[in-house]
């Protein structure tokens, strides 16, 4: 004897609305027959696609930081997990522009960023990630340099 395992599974075969469970990504038919007293019977198909919609990353910049001069620079940590599939780029953008900033390693998923030579002020950076199937999110960080 030959055993099987049916996937989906229809709940309710003898019903005219139907429930079923265990749907993958992929293309289903389905067929209605219906028979009257007579026996004779009619049918109508149907044909259901299930696809897997991609989520966006979810990006963290981290906690704000908050620096009192002379110490002039600040490490900043973010991290990017995607549910569905991979992280591939991570960029830190900040601003103004004449910043001294640099990445700590050159590798495309490190969420790292070293920063020096900040003066008094507030400066906000954003980290934006990239997952596999092209989605991005972005957080932001605020950097308080105080006297």
């Amino acid at each position: 004897m030959l055993a099987a395992n049916w996937t989906p599974l229809i709940l309710n075969p003898n019903s005219l609305t139907a429930k079923v469970q265990g749907l993958q990504e992929g293309e289903y038919i389905f067929r209605l027959t219906a028979m009257d007293d007579m026996t004779v019977s009619r049918f109508d198909e149907v044909l259901v696609s299930v696809v897997r919609k991609n989520k966006p990353p979810i990006v963290d910049a981290g906690e704000d930081k908050e620096i009192t001069l002379p110490n002039h620079s600040v490490i900043l940590e973010g991290s990017c997990i995607d549910q569905d599939g991979r992280c591939v780029k991570t960029t830190w953008k900040y601003s103004p522009t004449n910043l001294t900033a640099r990445k700590v390693a050159s590798h495309q998923l490190k969420s790292s960023l070293y920063l020096s030579h900040l003066t008094k002020g507030s400066y906000r950076f954003v980290l934006q990630a990239v997952d596999n199937e092209g989605l991005s999110a972005e957080d932001s960080v605020l950097v308080t340099v105080l006297e």
